[in-house]
């Protein structure tokens, strides 16, 4: 199975985009008639998908590590007593 990696991500967003302006020139979507219905709906949609958008791009390739896992634990440790972290890595993952 393919695993979603920004490149790939990336390339199936442009094949999509591709196939949308393919279609829609022969559609003639891009015609000055067109253009106040696209001006309305990029304006009114813009506000709501641009965030959107924005959160899953800052989220690729981002772990997020349960509160209760080793890794959680050991982090806490450091965060307090550096010279302790490795003991309490040993310990943590023992419970693994």
């Amino acid at each position: 199975m393919q695993t979603i990696t920004p490149d790939f991500l990336f390339s199936q967003i442009r094949l999509a985009l591709v196939a949308v302006l393919a279609y829609g020139g022969g559609a003639h979507w891009f015609t000055p008639e067109a253009a106040g219905l696209y001006l309305t709906l990029f304006t009114t949609l813009g506000p709501i998908a641009i965030p959107w958008a924005w959160s899953i791009v800052a989220n690729l390739g981002v772990v997020f590590v349960d509160h209760n896992s080793a890794a959680a634990k050991v982090a806490a440790v450091e965060k307090t007593d550096p010279k302790s972290a490795e003991a309490a890595a040993v310990v943590a993952t023992k419970g693994t």
